[in-house]
């Protein structure tokens, strides 16, 4: 029984984060187009206002076969792919918070909570970032003026050691910035973008998320294709942000 509820809250979990990234979609693509976020979700190949079932996340998609219910024409599968993405990062991040124990119990904290949202508020600005970047190659520096602030405030209620981890971590990843921005003036658009990962990142996570990037830059050259750099630095610091503090447990045993 115990473990049928946990496998109902996780995936409730998953739910709420495949909506968020649905909506974290919408914003993106519609904030970089100067459309109001206000109207309802509509197809924009008929312009169609779309039925409830066809907005639900992940369900709404397999449900009409990946095309429109009105014009039958193809959705694209990114908007499948974002929604997995976001329900997926949602459950990591309460898993890594430790929110939900390996005894299958809950465990919650004050520490914690403030983690989590951290943590959530970061993917979900990742998302949009990621999204505007992909389908209008805009930056959206007026979401990065929202996040930051908050993220910042946050960092302090963390505790001592995780606030200076998370000072290092923005340190870290704007000096990258920085430096990058002498040879390419375009990634000064970037900074506070940065700042938001190097706080939720902390200083390992945010060493390893230029490590990562550097990696895929370098592996990208070599295959002699271009990203744009949003897009190395953002894969890196989704896979630091769930893997970073094992990684460094790990170092400190063999240390």
């Amino acid at each position: 029984m115990q473990i049928f509820f946990m496998i109902l809250w996780i995936f409730y979990l998953f739910m709420i984060g495949a909506t968020f990234a649905s909506f974290f979609n919408v914003v993106g693509i519609r904030t970089a187009d100067h459309i109001s976020i206000n109207r309802r979700s509509h197809c924009p190949k008929c312009d169609n206002t779309l039925r409830w079932i066809d907005i639900m996340p992940i369900f709404g998609w397999l449900i009409n076969g990946g095309k429109c219910h009105f014009c039958k024409e193809p959705i694209h599968i990114k908007y499948l792919l974002i929604e997995i993405f976001g329900g997926l990062t949602f459950v990591l991040s309460f898993l890594v918070c430790g929110y939900i124990r390996y005894d299958l119990n809950f465990n919650f904290s004050y520490q914690k909570i403030i983690r989590l949202v951290i943590y959530l508020l970061t993917v979900s600005l990742m998302m949009i970032i990621v999204v505007s970047e992909y389908e209008h190659h805009v930056t959206l520096k007026k979401v990065t003026y929202v996040f930051a602030p908050i993220l910042l405030v946050l960092s302090v209620f963390t505790g001592k050691d995780v606030f200076l981890s998370s000072m290092l971590g923005m340190g870290s990843m704007l000096l990258l910035n920085i430096i990058l921005s002498l040879t390419n003036k375009d990634l000064i658009k970037y900074y506070l973008y940065s700042a938001c990962l190097g706080i939720a990142l902390g200083f390992f996570g945010a060493i390893l998320t230029i490590l990562l990037g550097g990696l895929l830059y370098l592996i990208i050259k070599l295959c002699k294709k271009e990203i744009r750099y949003v897009y190395y630095i953002s894969i890196g610091a989704v896979i630091s942000l769930f893997t970073n503090q094992y990684l460094y447990m790990l170092i400190e045993k063999i240390i």
